[in-house]
Formats: C-alpha cells, sequence, structure tokens
C-alpha cells in the first residue's frame, strides 16, 4: 500500500491544495467557477482529517464496542468530536 503525504493539508485562495507548511504541493484544482473550486480544494484538504477519523470509528467502535479504559460515553463523545471536526474543515 502506497502511502500519502502527511497531513495537515491547507486549501489556498490559489486553489492548491498544500503541506509542510506550503512547502509541498498536494493538489491544484482548475475550475471556472471560483466558489466551487475553493470547495472543491476545502474538500481535499480535509482528506487527511477525514481519513483519520474513520480509522478511529473502525479502531475503536466497530466489532470492539469502545476504547479498553474510556467509558463508551467517553469514547462516543471523543468519536463524535473527531468526526465533526473533520466534516467542519471539509465545509468550512
Amino acid at each position: 500500500m502506497s502511502t500519502h503525504t502527511v497531513g495537515p493539508w491547507e486549501a489556498q485562495s490559489s486553489l492548491s491544495v498544500t503541506a509542510k507548511g506550503g512547502k509541498v504541493i498536494v493538489a491544484q484544482v482548475y475550475r471556472y467557477a471560483k466558489n466551487e473550486g475553493q470547495a472543491d480544494a476545502l474538500l481535499i484538504a480535509s482528506a487527511p482529517d477525514l481519513l483519520a477519523a474513520a480509522k478511529y470509528v473502525l479502531e475503536h467502535f466497530v466489532g470492539r464496542g469502545y476504547v479498553g479504559s474510556m467509558s463508551r460515553d467517553q469514547a462516543e463523545k471523543l468519536a463524535d468530536h473527531e468526526l465533526r471536526a473533520a466534516i467542519a474543515k471539509a465545509e468550512s
């Protein structure tokens, strides 16, 4: 399995998506409609956060119930926070 550029990724006003403090261009969005292009760049930039949140939920909830030393309520609150933060980044 190949690996991706480590996040965080950031959407730039130039419609590029960068990593490592702007030193690496991860993607460049080409769109005629600026607003749509910026939304696409934001979605691409949120990919590492969305991936991490999805992995967390799979690891700690699917087939296991909840995190070992955490209560189910604590684990659900943490998962809720991580997922909402990733979605907010994608939609900001």
